[in-house]
């Protein structure tokens, strides 16, 4: 079982609403990790289709959005599905409707165990 943890994000001069806010991570197609935990697709769009995978609550204090570090499941050593990736998206819990997604589809690696939304959005970008 590889778990990973994603580190802390800051994102300045935040325009968005300073409560409420959280981070969904769906995953874009169903998947049983190394740990054989199976993941079901989520559809970010439709809540009566499917749900999200991780919830993660964010804080806003003086114009910064923070997001919490948090670990999730690798994707790439999936028991049936390795290219399994994980969306991230920004949710306004207090209106119910999506804020606006965070990067593209990412896959994450058993190794390193340990990561930065930089590297993630780099990987992302050599696919």
């Amino acid at each position: 079982m590889a778990l990973i943890t994603i580190s802390q994000l800051v994102l300045s001069n935040w325009q968005g609403n300073s409560s409420g806010i959280q981070l969904r991570l769906y995953a874009t197609k169903t998947f049983t990790a190394s740990s054989g935990t199976v993941y079901p697709r989520g559809f970010p769009l439709s809540a009566s289709v499917g749900g999200f995978y991780r919830l993660v609550a964010c804080n806003v204090n003086s114009g910064s959005l923070t997001i919490p570090s948090f670990t999730v499941d690798s994707t790439t050593d999936s028991l049936d599905a390795p290219d399994a990736q994980f969306m991230a998206i920004l949710f306004d819990s207090l209106s119910g409707k999506e804020v606006q997604p965070l990067g593209s589809p990412f896959a994450l690696n058993p190794s390193p165990t340990s990561t930065t939304w930089a590297a993630i959005w780099s990987a992302a970008a050599d696919i």
